[in-house]
């Protein structure tokens, strides 16, 4: 049984079937960086460094580990996704028939960064954007028509985060 067999297994265990109405699927590559000769190991420019650049992919919604696949470092960013995915959507559609299954892509992140985040972080990896912005102490409230987002008074980066959903809303004006 392989690694991602058991992250499949895992996964299938903590979430139950009639529950699970949205899945977001959240594909990334990312560096992992190596020291001395390994196999494999090349330069990659985009992380100015040596290592694997392996494919990696969460449960957007649960950070859960869903999938990953260790590559050489000199493999471009979408090398191998779509033999990556397949396998893992054909599972999902057939354990989670009712569930929405969306994709959280790359080229969105980077677009999101351009348009809509504060300058100080355009230049930040994903990991720490879902930390600072994802994972955050709030609470929803609706009103009627209207939904709106509490944050925790002492939130660090509360200024940061208004400031995204004006650059938003001033997107939305057009």
């Amino acid at each position: 049984m392989s690694s991602n067999d058991i992250l499949e297994d895992l996964y299938k265990m903590t979430h139950n079937p009639l529950d699970k109405r949205h899945i977001i699927l959240d594909l990334d590559s990312t560096n992992v960086e190596t020291h001395g000769h390994q196999d494999e190991s090349t330069y990659i420019y985009h992380y100015d460094t040596t290592g694997y650049h392996p494919m990696v992919l969460y449960d957007g919604l649960t950070g859960d580990l869903m999938k990953f696949m260790l590559r050489k470092g000199s493999e471009y960013t979408s090398t191998g996704v779509v033999n990556f995915l397949e396998p893992v959507l054909f599972s999902l559609r057939r354990t989670y028939p009712k569930a929405m299954i969306l994709s959280v892509a790359y080229s969105l992140v980077n677009t999101m960064k351009q348009l809509v985040l504060p300058k100080e972080f355009s230049k930040s990896r994903m990991s720490t954007l879902r930390t600072i912005f994802i994972k955050i102490a709030g609470k929803t409230v609706s009103h009627a028509k209207k939904m709106s987002m509490r944050l925790c008074s002492s939130a660090p980066y509360k200024e940061a985060i208004l400031k995204i959903f004006e650059n938003i809303h001033l997107l939305a004006l057009g």
